[in-house]
């Protein structure tokens, strides 16, 4: 499907169907929703560029009890789904 390739959707790029991905993106999903509601309101992930968040999540994640894995898995998440 080399002709409907554009510049969002470069031809040989795979979506995350992989199952450790999926798992990886869910936990990070489940850890943001669970984790950091509890401390604030959540942050739509588009209000936020894909490039901002990880700054943003380890700045509240010093004041949270997460470590770093989780820190990472929500990191992953939020990136993935600002950059939407």
């Amino acid at each position: 499907m080399v002709g409907c390739a554009d510049a969002r959707f470069p031809a040989g790029l795979e979506l995350a169907t992989e199952p450790a991905a999926v798992s990886r993106f869910d936990t990070g999903r489940r850890l943001y929703l669970n984790r950091c509601s509890g401390c604030h309101a959540l942050i739509p992930p588009e209000q936020i560029s894909a490039d901002r968040w990880p700054a943003e999540v380890a700045r509240m994640a010093k004041r949270s009890v997460i470590d770093s894995a989780q820190q990472q898995a929500i990191t992953d998440y939020l990136v993935a789904v600002s950059s939407r």
